[in-house]
């Protein structure tokens, strides 16, 4: 049924417009060349998309990362504050050491303490180091600080690790300083998850490269075979009108050699 204005038409026009613009892309994907360009087309497409994913990966990656190590460096400004309600007005060591022990329940932490303010460890996730004055550049830094800091420092053995430290302040008073570290193999461990996820991805993308390449070549193929079959079929029609033509030269001679017939 068709509205007053004519708008009905133009409806019911619309599947035979589709069906003819249907029909010419088929058409034209039926040319070995087209189907050869836009394979091409597809697979540049395809590898436009794997960069994407590659610079999104990353892009996500470091994002989780600083995600971990803002939380981390919160978990220590609260765990400093705990500190110091443990500290204040004396120091008790069952609490300090409490605090620390519920701190290295969070799997992401490679080690967390607590340091007065000349610097002696109080308290240690590593019981070795209790009682000892932590003499390293980053302490000494998050000794002196006011604020909190992240540092970075290798160990020894070469390892990467980042520092949280924390002053434990009660009103104007600085009672000492809170401390907490994580290896950088312990934060890949904590994305690790991510890292799996994005690489699936990655992976299912990259698989239909091959396919694409596989398709480029087959289309390839299928234009040679065609310009040979072309080149085949136009000797082969040169030769048999170069027959014809000897033939019909053939029946004409013999035609005028025929002597004439009686009148």
């Amino acid at each position: 049924m068709t509205s007053p204005d004519g708008g009905g038409s133009g409806i019911s026009r619309a599947p035979e417009v589709l069906r003819r613009y249907a029909g010419r892309a088929a058409r034209a994907l039926a040319r070995p060349g087209v189907r050869e360009a836009a394979a091409r087309a597809l697979l540049l497409g395809a590898s436009a998309i794997l960069l994407g994913i590659a610079a999104a990966s990353r892009f996500i990656l470091n994002s989780e990362k600083d995600s971990v190590m803002g939380d981390l460096a919160t978990r220590t400004a609260v765990f400093a504050k705990s500190a110091g309600a443990a500290m204040f007005p004396r120091t008790s060591l069952f609490e300090v050491h409490f605090l620390v022990n519920t701190m290295m329940l969070d799997r992401a932490l490679d080690y967390a303490g607590v340091m007065d303010r000349d610097g002696l460890i109080v308290s240690h996730s590593r019981p070795e180091l209790i009682g000892a004055r932590d003499l390293s550049p980053a302490a000494r830094a998050a000794g002196s600080a006011g604020v909190p800091l992240t540092q970075s420092y290798r160990d020894p053995s070469g390892e990467e690790y980042y520092y949280f430290s924390n002053p434990v302040i009660v009103g104007t008073k600085r009672l000492g300083t809170a401390v907490t570290g994580v290896s950088l193999k312990t934060l890949r461990k904590a994305t690790a998850p991510l890292r799996q996820k994005l690489v699936i991805i990655f992976l299912a993308s990259l698989a239909a490269v091959p396919l694409l390449l596989q398709m480029l070549a087959l289309f390839r193929e299928e234009r040679r075979t065609a310009a040979l079959r072309s080149a085949m079929m136009h000797t082969v029609s040169h030769e048999f009108n170069n027959a014809i033509t000897v033939l019909d030269a053939s029946l004409f001679l013999l035609k005028e050699s025929e002597p004439p017939g009686p009148p």
